[in-house]
């Protein structure tokens, strides 16, 4: 189900320049772009893809089969952090913590879009946070990663080859929200948050967050994307987002699915355990390599039989994490049936 819905959905379909539609409709992408870095401080709308990917359903109601969390940062708040469990209790963010959390009351695609920080691909577009409108700017500059409030016996940090935490510095989102002032530093940022090894470094992991429990099970796994883009010619995903062909989406699902497999044989130890208590799983940013980070997911909740205990990510790992919360609401409807 998960790799029908993102190779339906490849951003080669649904956003400029659409590659591979012909010169005129190449055109018309490309004269988009230039008309949305000036009216929307970003190069184009990404709504039809997120509101096509995740069709209207409320964030609240993911709560059910797996809890969910995203974070992103504003330029009114430094970072927010969406959570669906207000009863659950998988989240519990400490009052000193840079991220504030938010039982948001509104569509999950707007969140998933929110936490987007594909460069080219964010959209200058407002969301409601605790009744105050704020504009959503790059949440993969910020160095908070929601494994450190996740509350489970067994969790899993998943990287696609993010920079360690402590390397990525705090955005300062108020200034991208000045208008045409603001496109220079948002811009600048993005290059930033490149060179520091979001989309080009492969060795690089994070740092994870033990919660005071002593039996909980930190389990980690980096997918080493860069390398099977090189072997293949896919280009730098932040770079390349729009030309992300459903054939491109397709490989880079299937790297996943079998990174998946490889995880699961090496933590034999740890399977039994996983089966009982579940696997409450984080996932970092990393651009159109999330592609990546799906197929891992779809795979691993395959071998598991069950939902996630919990999801959570930031930036690429945040639209995940919703997208999953998701599925197990469509899987429960092919259920009843």
């Amino acid at each position: 189900m998960a790799r029908k819905r993102l190779v339906e959905q490849a951003p080669s379909t649904l956003l400029p320049p659409y590659k591979g539609e012909g010169f005129w409709k190449s055109l018309k992408g490309w004269m988009e772009l230039a008309y949305n870095v000036v009216v929307r401080n970003s190069c184009y709308n990404s709504h039809r893809f997120f509101s096509d990917l995740l069709p209207d359903i409320k964030f609240e109601d993911l709560k059910e089969g797996n809890p969910v969390a995203a974070v992103f940062i504003t330029s009114g708040k430094q970072a927010v952090m969406a959570i669906s469990d207000e009863k659950d209790n998988k989240f519990q963010v400490p009052l000193e913590a840079g991220e504030i959390p938010v039982y948001f009351k509104g569509m999950a695609h707007d969140v998933a879009r929110a936490s987007s920080s594909i460069p080219f691909l964010m959209s200058r577009h407002p969301i409601e946070v605790e009744g105050v409108s704020v504009y959503p700017t790059d949440g993969a500059t910020y160095r908070g990663l929601p494994s450190q409030f996740m509350r489970h016996k067994y969790r899993l940090s998943l990287s696609t080859h993010a920079p360690p935490v402590e390397n990525i510095k705090p955005a300062k989102p108020e200034l991208t929200g000045w208008w045409l002032v603001g496109v220079p530093f948002q811009g600048i940022g993005t290059i930033m948050t490149m060179l520091e090894g979001v989309t080009t470094k492969d060795e690089a992991s994070f740092r994870i967050f033990g919660d005071g429990i002593e039996d909980t099970c930190e389990i980690s796994h980096t997918l080493l994307c860069g390398n099977f883009r090189k072997q293949n010619n896919i280009d730098v995903s932040w770079l390349n987002v729009g030309g992300h062909t459903p054939e491109v989406v397709g490989k880079l699902f299937d790297f996943g699915v079998l990174e998946a497999d490889k995880f699961w044989a090496s933590n034999f130890k740890h399977q039994e355990g996983i089966l009982e208590h579940g696997l409450a799983v984080c996932m970092t940013g990393g651009g159109g390599d999330g592609y990546v980070q799906c197929g891992f997911m779809a795979r691993l909740r395959d071998l598991i039989g069950k939902p996630f205990a919990a999801t959570a990510g930031v930036s690429a790992g945040a639209i995940n994490a919703v997208f999953f919360a998701w599925l197990e609401t469509e899987i429960n409807k092919e259920k009843t049936k």
